[in-house]
């Protein structure tokens, strides 16, 4: 049985969890009918540190790509 993706793939996981967390905050109607200070250092926040994940997840995504599961 396969490890749970988190387990497998931490840094990637982390990466979705923060891109459904910015999604959400765009969405919300706060952010988008004015100018609210605390949401928007909220989405710049998230988007820091996706801009570090992302630069992380190079090494992360090359063992995924290369990985060959072996065959009974």
């Amino acid at each position: 049985m396969a490890a749970p993706l988190a387990d497998q793939w931490p840094t990637l996981t982390d990466c979705l969890d923060l891109l459904q967390d910015v999604r959400l905050l765009a969405d919300h109607p706060a952010f988008q009918a004015s100018r609210n200070y605390h949401l928007h250092r909220s989405v710049d926040e998230l988007t820091a540190g996706l801009h570090g994940l992302i630069a992380r997840l190079d090494p992360e995504i090359l063992q995924a790509v290369q990985y060959q599961p072996a065959h009974a």
